[in-house]
């Protein structure tokens, strides 16, 4: 009698081996992993720093009211005398402006207007400044290295008067912020403007000081 060797099983087609694609997943899987390790970190997003467009600022580290009578400045009287010292010792009063036009700026790291109408500030400088108008921005109750810090971001390159007593601030009434007076040539009170300002307003009324 005749015997028949039985046929040999067909290999399942590959896609069908388990053990084929056991490997494969794995392979897949770790470099899978691989990818995700070697992407790139994003960075820590970087404070926005503005280069002043004509240096930095000048900064006045001390400062303080000359007269005290307590009364808050009135339209049309005399704006109270201050002084600021320079870093290099040199000493400047408000009344040392007479003949120029000023607008006096009261404004804290802190608050949110004052950081939006800075750059509106600084572009009237830029403009005006050739043409008898001064600038003065005086901090209220912060620390000289905030107020340094302040003014490299923002880039301002007018006069900024560091005030941490806060005894101008006081003098002024300058109790919410931001708080604006514009001063005449003769150094008298022309406006006091509570709140934000923005460039039109800024010339509008730098437009009415004599």
């Amino acid at each position: 009698m005749t015997h028949t060797d039985p046929q040999s099983p067909t290999p399942p087609p590959f896609y069908l081996n388990r053990t084929l694609l056991a490997s494969v997943g794995g392979a897949a899987l770790l470099l899978l992993v691989l990818l995700l390790l070697l992407r790139p970190v994003a960075s820590e997003p970087q404070l926005s720093v503005r280069p002043a467009p004509d240096g930095p600022a000048i900064i006045a580290p001390h400062s303080h009211i000359l007269e005290t009578d307590g009364a808050i400045p009135q339209i049309g009287h005399v704006a109270p005398d201050f002084k600021f010292v320079l870093a290099d010792g040199a000493e400047i009063k408000l009344s040392d402006y007479r003949g120029q036009k000023v607008i006096l700026n009261f404004w804290a790291s802190w608050c949110a207007p004052c950081k939006a109408e800075m750059p509106d500030l600084q572009n009237v400088y830029m403009k005006y400044r050739d043409q008898g108008v001064v600038i003065l921005a005086i901090n209220k109750e912060e620390d000289l290295a905030t107020v340094e810090q302040f003014a490299t971001q923002m880039g301002l390159s007018f006069p900024i008067i560091a005030n941490e007593d806060g005894d101008i601030s006081r003098q002024y009434g300058a109790l919410g912020l931001p708080t604006t007076y514009f001063i005449n040539s003769d150094g008298t009170v022309a406006l006091l403007r509570k709140g934000v300002m923005d460039e039109a307003f800024i010339l509008r009324e730098l437009g009415q000081l004599r």
